[in-house]
């Protein structure tokens, strides 16, 4: 909900964090792979389903 109201919003002040944000981010590769691999969900336990098992 906070990654959605940051983008969505067009305060030029917000605007300016959000852009240093990125900027830092597409720096650090392994920062940037972090958040690859959480958006990808490859971190972290699966949910019982996912594991086959039953709710």
């Amino acid at each position: 909900d906070a990654f959605n109201r940051l983008f969505s919003n067009d305060n030029s002040l917000l605007r300016a964090i959000r852009d240093i944000g990125l900027a830092a981010t597409n720096s650090l590769p392994g920062l940037r792979r972090g958040f690859i691999r959480e958006a990808a969900g490859l971190t972290g336990d699966l949910p019982r389903l996912a594991q086959g098992k039953p709710l």
